[in-house]
């Protein structure tokens, strides 16, 4: 997951991610193999990338432009034959329920249940300059035998770390950054200037 995701989930109405997560576990439990959730999962993606490419896409689908007849007469039109079952049957689903605006929250919540069931976590290193192939290596190496799963490594370059490294494991964030430990000591500083100030005697 990137930085960018996280953001927009941590403002995201939690309504919405909730109903998500509610059409992704429907989804899960129906594709029960491994290959075709994969397959599924690959074309929910390409779907949101697609869509997002088309300007006024979201506002078409979900704001007052289109009747909800035409909405879903769009979709099969655009979709019908193009997508698997599943996906096509999921989207008509969305569409006949006024749902559309889920699309792109319920494709995360899948990728995620799909990689917990398969043993993978989403690793995201942020580091000041890029990893060389030998440290990224070891990272996911490490990063596998602690908590004991496959490693999906997403690495992102801020040079405001400057130095050290943050990394997000799942929900989890750990950061070593040089940036991190000045904002601690900062933050330890001004905790103790604060303790040690004289309180001020009320007249």
């Amino acid at each position: 997951m990137s930085d960018v995701e996280v953001k927009c989930e941590s403002v995201m109405d939690p309504t919405v991610w909730t109903l998500a997560g509610e059409y992704a576990e429907g989804l899960s439990g129906y594709l029960e193999d491994d290959s075709s959730a994969a397959s599924a999962a690959e074309e929910l993606e390409a779907v949101c990338d697609m869509l997002e490419g088309i300007e006024g896409c979201e506002t078409l689908f979900t704001g007052a432009m289109m009747t909800h007849g035409e909405r879903i007469e769009l979709i099969d039109r655009v979709f019908a034959g193009r997508c698997s079952e599943a996906v096509e049957a999921l989207l008509g689903v969305l569409a006949r329920n006024d749902r559309l605006n889920l699309l792109v929250p319920l494709t995360r919540r899948f990728r995620r249940l799909l990689n917990d069931r398969q043993g993978k976590v989403e690793v995201t290193i942020v580091t000041a300059k890029p990893l060389g192939q030998t440290d990224r290596r070891r990272v996911c190496e490490l990063t596998g035998q602690i908590f004991d799963c496959e490693p999906i490594l997403t690495e992102n370059v801020d040079p405001s770390v400057i130095g050290g490294l943050i990394v997000q494991v799942g929900d989890r964030l750990y950061d070593s950054s040089v940036a991190g430990r000045l904002r601690q000591v900062r933050e330890m500083l001004l905790d103790k200037l604060d303790r040690d100030r004289p309180s001020h005697q009320q007249i």
